[in-house]
């Protein structure tokens, strides 16, 4: 099952946010696909913006335990100033510890959820 999570702020405030407190917790993100939707070359136009100048920004990350054994992925679109998140149920791959990859998403999940609390800042 997808959990999704509305956040009122900046995309990438939310991606730099997102990226600390995964690194406070041991794990590492990388961004597999982060796009502009404007900038896509493409002549669609914008669901929510037309053919007007759209800030809409679409990326998508994977996030790996502390062995790089297993991952999940986490979908960030931001429209304005207001993103979605979205920390896509996967089920465990083929030899994969299926309740470590439970914990991860259960990790993964309390991460999303603060987000909307201030970062402490590491010293």
């Amino acid at each position: 099952m997808d959990h999704i999570l509305t956040i009122h702020q900046p995309f990438d405030k939310i991606i730099q946010n997102l990226t600390t407190l995964l690194q406070q917790r041991g794990l590492q993100a990388q961004v597999s696909f982060n796009a502009c939707l404007s900038q896509d070359g493409g002549d669609g136009a914008c669901p929510h913006h037309g053919q007007e100048p759209c800030p809409c920004r679409y990326a998508v990350l994977l996030v790996f335990d502390q062995d790089k054994v297993d991952y999940h992925t986490i979908t960030v679109y931001s429209r304005e100033d207001k993103a979605w998140l979205t920390l896509v149920g996967q089920a465990p791959r083929k030899g994969q510890d299926p309740e470590a990859h439970e914990m991860l998403e259960i990790s993964l999940l309390s991460i999303l959820l603060n987000l909307t609390q201030p970062i402490p800042v590491a010293g």
